[in-house]
């Protein structure tokens, strides 16, 4: 409540955490490490600007091996 009220600026939430959450202007939305599957990105990245007023970013942080 105090992150959806406006009192927190800052979220670090799992999966089963962020399921729960119905914020509707995030704004960032950043991912670290490659997730399993495209499907999981977009369910992420999805939690992002659901207001359609909001302007978000998503950034995904992999690895260098993963550009191999």
């Amino acid at each position: 409540s105090r992150f959806s009220g406006g009192q927190y600026r800052f979220l670090c939430a799992t999966d089963a955490a962020g399921m729960g959450c119905n914020v509707p202007d995030i704004q960032y939305i950043i991912i670290f490490n490659c997730p399993r599957s495209l499907s999981i990105v977009s369910q992420r990245w999805g939690r992002a600007g659901r207001d359609r007023k909001t302007l978000a970013t998503c950034l995904l942080l992999v690895p260098k091996w993963a550009f191999r």
